[in-house]
């Protein structure tokens, strides 16, 4: 059976070349922006993703944010094309699954893996410090800790210290807020420090949180939402 991957690439040329050099091991559905891929992961599980080098360095941060969940539980890399013979080349791909050079390696990658389907959330880059402990005491073991980013249901908080596992139930305390109640949270995801050029720590779902902190969090994030939107069209 073959192998299900997201590609996304927009140009036209480059999705035939792509397509071809895929189509004895994997059905492909094509996207052509960033922002599309969580409307895909979150409907039915895919082996890998694999997105081209230019719609890359072209996408938003904020579009990057919007598919950090399905990237960090799904095999991926960066494809690109030699300006010259057109050969393609995979850029290093790195991650929980194991490592892959190749677009031969990381087709063998995917298919050592079972496909999966991630639930989409709406992230925006809010940076909150914040107190991270393993227990709602916040005794000697809490840490130093702020969040990369935040949606409605959680958020991804920066840290090396790499102690909390998959499934672990944490803490949070959110510092400089009016509004101050511990936030019990859940591990959905976590990225250990060295595994890949991004931020290490731990994506959290809000399990339980007082109403007005919640509130508060929210006015936050749509604050951040509204000056990153008038950035991108000044």
């Amino acid at each position: 059976m073959k192998l299900l991957l997201i590609l996304a690439v927009k140009d036209p040329k480059r999705q035939a070349a792509y397509r071809e050099a895929l189509e004895e091991y994997a059905d492909c559905e094509i996207v052509d922006a960033l922002r599309r891929i969580p409307g895909l992961t979150g409907k039915k599980p895919f082996h890998g993703i694999l997105i081209d080098l230019p719609l890359n360095v072209r996408s938003t941060y904020l579009e990057k944010l919007q598919i950090a969940d399905s990237l960090a539980v799904i095999p991926n890399a960066i494809l690109n094309m030699s300006p010259g013979g057109g050969a393609i080349k995979l850029l290093m791909a790195a991650g929980k699954d194991g490592s892959a050079a190749t677009l031969a390696q990381f087709i063998s990658l995917c298919a050592a893996t079972v496909p999966r389907v991630v639930y989409p959330h709406n992230r925006v880059p809010l940076n909150l410090n914040a107190l991270l402990s393993p227990t709602p005491a916040f005794g000697a073991d809490a840490e130093q800790a702020f969040t990369m980013n935040v949606s409605e249901g959680g958020c991804f908080l920066a840290t090396t210290a790499g102690r909390f596992q998959l499934q672990e139930t944490v803490w949070i305390d959110f510092a400089g807020l009016d509004h101050r109640a511990a936030v019990k949270g859940r591990v959905c995801w976590r990225r250990e420090w060295g595994t890949a050029h991004a931020a290490p720590g731990i994506g959290v779902c809000f399990e339980a949180i007082d109403v007005a902190l919640h509130r508060e969090i929210m006015v936050l994030v749509e604050r951040t939402k509204a000056e990153s939107n008038k950035r991108l069209f000044v």
